[in-house]
Parts: C-alpha cells; sequence; structure tokens
C-alpha cells in the first residue's frame, strides 16, 4: 500500500485483514492497493490486453446490447478495470466469499463505485445464462480437469472467450512428439501432428488464488490449451500472448510463464468433427489402388505366388513390407512419390499391419467396382470367417459385402452383413460409405 497516510488505522488494518490483493492494482483517495510482489506489472499488462482485445473485436455501439462476465474474477480489480466500457451488463463469478468480500472492502474503503454483480460461484455452479464474452484468468491452471472445465465455459459464452493461464514452455510439445506418437484418425487431416502436454502437481486450497479443494492439478502448454478450447467448441483460437512473453511492472521485464488465448464460440464445430471419422472411411472406400498394383499384391501376398514385381511401385511396396523396424523409414519414403493422393498413400502406408487381410480387402473393392458382386464377397470371406482377422478390414468387408448382396438382390445376406457392419462398428450410416 502506498499513501496510507491517508487511511485512518482501522481501515489499514480491514484491508490488512481482507488481503492479500495480489490481483489487482486499486487505487482511490490518492493511495494505491496491490501486493503483486513477483509479479508486479502482470494484472496491469493483463487489463491492458483483454481491453485491447474487446476493442479490437466490438464497436462501442454492440458493447452497448452485449454482456461480460469474468469466471474466477478472484477480488474482482480485472472486470472492475474493464467497467468503463459501455457492456450492458457485467458479473463476476467466484468460488470464494472471501475473495469477493476482499474486493468489496478494498472498493468501500477506496470508495470505488462499482456496477459489477458478483456471484459465489464454483465452474459447477455457473448456471444456464450465457455471456456474450467470457473472461477466464489465472484459473486453468488451478483445476482438476482442463477439458471439463473449458467444457463449463463454453456452456457459459456465446461469443467470445479470453483465456490466460499459467503455461509451460512450448518446447516440451516438439520434445515429447514421438512419445505421445498422433496417430489417430483425427490427425489424417492435421499436418502439424499438434499434442499438447500437462505438468501435474500436487496444490492445496490454503491461498485464496489457489485450487477451490486440495487436488492434482495441471499447468498446460499453449496447444493443450487450444486443444481443449477447440474440443470445448471454440474456434478462431489465436494465442495472443506466449509464455516466453515479458509481463512488465517496475520498469522491468520478466518472462511471464504465461499465455493468453483469444477464441469465439463456434457451435458447428461439433458437427464437424464428428464427420471426421465419416469422411475418412469414406476416402478410403472410394480408393482404389492401381489395378496392375492390386492384383499383383494378391497373388503375392494373398494367393502365395512367386511372381515378379511388375512395375517400380510395386517393388518399392514389397520392399516397404518387408523392411525391418528401423529400415520402414527409409522404405517407405521410396514409396510415397510413387502413390496419388493421401488416400493411396494412407492404404499402403497400413497395409504393413494384417496385410494379407488388408490386401484381400482392396482386391475386393476392385471386384465391386467392376460388378463382381459375388466375387467380392468371396474374398472378403477369407479372413472375415477367420480366426483374429483384422478388425479394420472385417468392418470395411461386412459394408462392402452388405452392398455386394443388395446388388444381387439377396436380401437375407443383406440384412446379415448390415447387422454384422453395425456390430462390428455401431454406425447405421456406414452402409453408405462410397464402395
Amino acid at each position: 500500500m502506498s499513501g496510507q497516510d491517508d487511511l485512518t488505522p482501522e481501515e489499514l488494518e480491514a484491508l490488512n485483514a481482507a488481503g492479500p490483493y495480489n490481483s489487482g492494482v486499486w487505487r482511490g483517495r490518492g493511495v494505491t492497493v496491490t501486493l503483486e510482489e513477483s509479479l508486479a506489472g502482470r494484472i496491469e499488462n493483463l487489463g491492458a490486453l483483454v481491453r485491447q482485445t474487446l476493442i479490437k473485436n466490438f464497436s462501442l455501439a454492440e458493447m452497448a446490447s452485449m454482456s461480460i462476465a469474468d469466471v474466477g474474477c478472484y477480488d474482482g480489480w480485472l472486470i472492475e478495470h474493464l467497467a468503463d466500457l459501455p457492456f450492458r451488463r457485467f458479473v463476476g463469478f467466484e468460488p470464494r466469499q472471501r475473495n469477493i468480500d476482499k474486493g468489496k472492502a478494498v472498493r468501500r474503503i477506496l470508495r470505488i463505485p462499482s456496477k459489477v454483480e458478483y456471484r459465489q460461484a464454483s465452474l459447477d455452479g455457473l448456471g444456464d445464462e450465457k455471456f456474450d464474452v467470457v473472461i477466464c484468468t489465472g484459473l486453468l491452471h488451478h483445476v482438476e480437469s482442463i477439458g471439463e472445465a473449458s467444457k463449463k465455459l463454453a456452456q457459459v459464452c456465446s461469443r467470445l472467450i479470453f483465456i490466460e493461464t499459467q503455461c509451460l514452455s512450448q518446447h516440451f510439445e516438439k520434445a515429447l512428439l514421438a512419445e505421445v506418437e498422433p496417430k489417430d484418425i483425427i490427425y489424417f487431416d492435421d499436418q502439424e501432428r499438434r499434442i499438447g502436454v500437462i505438468g501435474c502437481k500436487f496444490e492445496s486450497d490454503f491461498y485464496d488464488g489457489s485450487a477451490v479443494r486440495s487436488s492434482i492439478v495441471g499447468v498446460p502448454s499453449p496447444a493443450a490449451v487450444e486443444m481443449y478450447l477447440e474440443q470445448a467448441g471454440f474456434s478462431d483460437i489465436e494465442m495472443v500472448m506466449n509464455p516466453s512473453s515479458p509481463w512488465r511492472g517496475d520498469a522491468v521485464a520478466r518472462r511471464a510463464k504465461a499465455a493468453c488465448f483469444v477464441a469465439r464460440r463456434d457451435k458447428k464445430i461439433e458437427d464437424r468433427r464428428e464427420r471426421v471419422s465419416f469422411s475418412y472411411e469414406a476416402g478410403l472406400a472410394r480408393t482404389s489402388l492401381p489395378p496392375q498394383t492390386i492384383h499383383y499384391l494378391y497373388k503375392r501376398h494373398c494367393l502365395g505366388r512367386f511372381i515378379s514385381a511388375p512395375g517400380q511401385l510395386e517393388a518399392c511396396i514389397d520392399a516397404y513390407l518387408a523392411a525391418p523396424e528401423l529400415d520402414r523409414v527409409k522404405a517407405w519414403e521410396h514409396v510415397v512419390p510413387l502413390l496419388s493422393g493421401r488416400f493411396e498413400q494412407e492404404i499402403v502406408k497400413n497395409l504393413r499391419y494384417a496385410p494379407r487381410d488388408k490386401i484381400a480387402l482392396e482386391m475386393a473393392k476392385e471386384a465391386f467396382a467392376s460388378e463382381r458382386y459375388s466375387e467380392a464377397i468371396s474374398i472378403c470371406t477369407t479372413f472375415t470367417t477367420g480366426l483374429n482377422a483384422d478388425w479394420r478390414s472385417c468392418y470395411r468387408a461386412f459394408i462392402l459385402m452388405a452392398k455386394s448382396a443388395r446388388a444381387l438382390g439377396d436380401a437375407d445376406r443383406f440384412a446379415r452383413y448390415v447387422g454384422l457392419t453395425n456390430s462390428a462398428h455401431p454406425a447405421p450410416e456406414l452402409i453408405e460409405w462410397g464402395f
């Protein structure tokens, strides 16, 4: 506190009892109340960044019809700092009543007027009301589940969210990429192969700004925050400050070790995410390897005929399938330039797992495309009736067999294969996949 001679001893004691004021810089009656210590400059830098973001995204006229909420508002400094903007409504959510009272005490003593509505509520108690803008600073690294917290925030945000949280350095994401193994089909369209990292630690509920209850919390990397926001239904996610950015306070710049994100609520993103598996499977179904290639592979690897590869592509695929694990990456590099498009690459790359079943499926696809429906079914049964058959090949084969049976007018077999399809990979629309 500075300028304390302007306050009575009783007021000073009341402020000290309500403190610490380590997440705000309160000014009034000629004095400043703050106790940021090593974080000096953080909150005012943060306040300026939030204000800049709001003004960049909305006109003053737009703000006049909008609401804004600060989730995890602590003593309310940030949202009070923004209260001169013409938002229609200001609401602060804070799980600890002590922190709400802390803010009331300093505003009363410093005679700072307020038009903010405060509610004691944790993330689970935010209710169903939606706010055009949601601010959430210094909270995500104090929760047990960042994913669940992101969903809760999405439920009350209708337009824009501003997130600030302590973050790990981005170099951890690159360092752990190989060990995390981002191989799910969700990455088929993600050339960056993004991963996020979370550092877990114990945290008690001792301090006013700590976890609501003693638990294990996680400090996320920037990509982890972005991924959780996307999963919760946000798009146009932008990191407007990274962990290496400086907070400037008392003329000293220091690394923030925190990141800030701005994102827009996007209800359609959930539908787009759900279509990923469908588009992936449809792309594989509609893509066929060159006839020469599939006929050779089928004869060589499924029928066991010792024949020479007819061309460079077939020879390179053979070398890739025969290569030991340590040499397989290099062998694959020779195959890629000879293939047309990412789905051909995906088909051939995955032949290394259960090659006989997968090659037989590709041969059955070729028979189906040539309207040799009975042959397509016959080829599929060479592995669908075998023990420990490749699961992916089987459910794709059941779709192909159902469509072949339908083309043959065999209603009984059609119904049976549809049933097997839905048992292997339950989704009624699978029967319409591309073959």
